[in-house]
């Protein structure tokens, strides 16, 4: 309860920084007059989002952990839900001078809470995208294998060895446990995934090499449906 009350009190300050932080970057009111104010600026939005991003997940695992947090189900298209959520992404990809494709199953419909499935595949992008480097791609995957949804999430990236595959999704994980490492993070976004699948009663597993990329693969059991089409009368 302490977590949650101290996230929600952090949470709406924070969204007023960012918030200004992005109007300064964009020099909405006009010029700053120093090229540094604008990089400030940008830096303090990227910090600001990344540490939102942290507060978000201490939420999530607050009502996890203590069985407050409750599937909203509804009946979505899957191809579209899907894209709306990678979307968000292209900036960030075209900046970072990467690769990101979908592979979608069209007509098909999925049983699901969207705000759930959303929060696992942008852990699972924004993990991809921590570890993959310039000109690398990331591939989104989502098919139907009988009534289950099969997701995956693939990258060329640089891979982890097989023997800390299964610490992956432990809370506060780190690969690089070292203070200067390479790679930011809090370690729980794996963690959140590993619940929000759970919760969904589907399974989670991963499969990398050292230089060989990274996939991770969720199947949901039974949340398919068939697409109904409308017909004009």
């Amino acid at each position: 309860q302490l977590i949650a009350n101290m996230s929600h009190e952090l949470r709406t300050p924070l969204n007023g920084v960012i918030g200004f932080a992005d109007i300064l970057k964009k020099e909405a009111f006009g010029p700053l007059g120093v090229a540094e104010y604008k990089e400030y600026a940008q830096s303090i939005h990227e910090s600001g989002v990344r540490l939102l991003s942290v507060f978000n997940d201490m939420l999530h695992i607050a009502k996890l952990d203590s069985g407050d947090f409750e599937l909203c189900l509804d009946d979505v298209a899957l191809d579209e839900t899907i894209e709306s959520y990678v979307h968000k992404f292209e900036r960030e990809v075209e900046e970072q001078e990467k690769i990101l494709r979908t592979k979608i199953e069209n007509g098909i419909s999925v049983e699901v809470d969207t705000s759930v499935l959303r929060e696992i595949i942008n852990h699972l992008i924004s993990n991809a995208m921590k570890f993959t480097e310039s000109g690398d791609f990331i591939v989104v995957c989502a098919e139907r294998d009988g009534n289950d949804l099969v997701l995956q999430i693939i990258d060329n990236g640089c891979g982890v060895a097989e023997a800390s595959i299964p610490k992956l999704t432990a809370a506060f994980y780190q690969g690089d446990g070292a203070l200067n490492r390479k790679f930011e993070g809090a370690g729980l976004g794996l963690y959140v995934v590993a619940k929000f699948v759970d919760l969904h009663g589907g399974a989670l597993s991963f499969k990398s090499e050292p230089g060989k990329g990274f996939l991770a693969n969720i199947r949901l059991h039974n949340v398919v449906k068939d697409m109904v089409t409308s017909t004009a009368a």
